[in-house]
């Protein structure tokens, strides 16, 4: 709350209150969190953005509803390669490119959760997925991770350069060829 200072009720909305969690988030303690925080049911966005175990995160998720979710993905794999990294509840990122998981692993999740893909962000980071009830006619079709993914691009709005170093977690090391 001292980020806000005196004035926090104008950003807040009067007598709103806000609660702040410090907690390292894992696969098994997200429920409880949500839960710990006064939040559970239908909310209208909920934003997984963890540099690592998201996939996994989001798949336990049972004790909210929401409407759209923002998943981080990892643009590093095309729209129709499906990956997601080995789960590691100490994960920290490592500014590398092993983290996270493709676009089309998330796409697959979701649909296991009831959630349609509708939409990247043109850097390449974020995917939006709307529930499967909400979503209509409203979206591009067809929605799928092929039609949709946008690769991973730098300096797209951003105010730091990243580049994500490759590691070798994929079998043999990339091979530099002139």
């Amino acid at each position: 709350m001292s980020i806000l200072g005196k004035n926090s009720n104008q950003y807040l909305g009067g007598g709103s209150q806000l609660n702040v969690l410090n907690e390292f988030i894992s696969k098994d303690n997200i429920n409880d969190l949500f839960i710990k925080g006064g939040i559970t049911g239908e909310i209208d966005l909920l934003s997984v953005d963890i540099d690592g175990n998201d996939y996994y995160v989001f798949e336990n998720i049972h004790v909210l509803n929401p409407r759209v979710v923002i998943i981080e993905y990892n643009a590093k794999f095309p729209g129709d390669f499906s990956w997601i990294m080995q789960y590691d509840p100490d994960h920290i990122w490592d500014g590398s490119d092993q983290h996270g998981a493709s676009l089309k692993a998330l796409e697959t999740l979701a649909k296991s959760k009831n959630y349609q893909l509708v939409g990247t962000n043109i850097s390449g980071v974020n995917a939006f997925f709307v529930r499967s009830d909400l979503v209509g006619e409203n979206f591009y079709t067809p929605a799928t991770s092929e039609a949709l993914y946008n690769p991973f691009r730098t300096g797209m709005g951003m105010c730091f350069i990243s580049g994500h170093p490759p590691r070798h977690y994929l079998g043999k090391p990339f091979e530099k060829k002139y």
